[in-house]
């Protein structure tokens, strides 16, 4: 099954789970994770066997990591470390849902800053969301890295965004306001994505410069997940050489 979308991936699993058949869902999910093909609750599910495993590594993301075949991923950061890129961005303040104002020039030396423009009407970032959420979790504990959405080429409807927000349960992601231009919401997009109007979009920002973008999604949510996190990974150890 793991060539199969996610959410056919997810059907099978819990169909699978419903008939008792847990041998073959447990391998089914190892398969979606050697794919990259998890949704959310695949992940979960993951979560809770690792906890079940006698003989496991130190933690569930290197558990997973073990699970994904290693030439894969090193073809993949070899694709994403030739797409990193080094722009300074225009300096931006936007107004956040949360109430006050996010400013560029308040971020950290080093601090690695993950920007996710979407809107309401714009079903494929809607869907990229799950993906997103997943890599906000992953780096929960993580004060070097950060990340806002920013909705653009949209009003920010209040009772909108609050319940898309309370529909999907997303935690711990900051909704942010673009700029008002002239006719639209999207001043701090333009600035970084001159030439295009396509979203979703994701930029991310290192030391005044945006160093990573991408444009749409492909479908899969914790093949995100795995994008974002190698390319800040890749950014991390970009100071480590520089201390060395």
């Amino acid at each position: 099954p793991s060539v199969w979308d996610p959410a056919g991936n997810e059907a099978y699993i819990v169909s699978l789970e419903k008939l008792g058949n847990h041998t073959e869902a447990f391998e089914a999910m190892k398969g979606a994770a050697s794919a990259g093909q998890m949704t959310p609750v695949i992940y979960d599910k993951l979560r809770e066997h690792y906890t079940t495993l006698k003989e496991k590594p130190a933690t569930f993301e290197a558990w997973i990591a073990s699970l994904k075949p290693k030439h894969e991923v090193e073809k993949i950061k070899n694709k994403l470390r030739a797409e990193i890129i080094d722009i300074p961005f225009e300096p931006f303040v936007m107004e956040s849902h949360q109430g006050g104002k996010v400013k560029s020039a308040s971020f950290k030396k080093d601090e690695i800053v993950v920007i996710d423009f979407w809107a309401l009407w714009c079903a494929p970032c809607i869907a990229a969301l799950d993906g997103m959420q997943m890599a906000v979790d992953l780096y929960a504990n993580d004060p070097t890295v950060k990340f806002y959405f920013v909705i653009t080429q949209d009003e920010p409807n209040r009772e909108k965004i609050d319940a898309l927000w309370k529909k999907n349960d997303f935690r711990n992601m900051e909704v942010l306001y673009d700029a008002k231009g002239k006719n639209s919401r999207n001043v701090v997009y333009k600035s970084m994505f001159p030439g295009t109007s396509g979203i979703p979009q994701k930029a991310i920002l290192k030391n005044g410069h945006i160093r990573y973008r991408a444009e749409g999604y492909g479908g899969s949510p914790s093949g995100l997940m795995d994008e974002i996190s190698y390319v800040i990974e890749i950014l991390k150890e970009e100071g480590n050489h520089a201390e060395k």
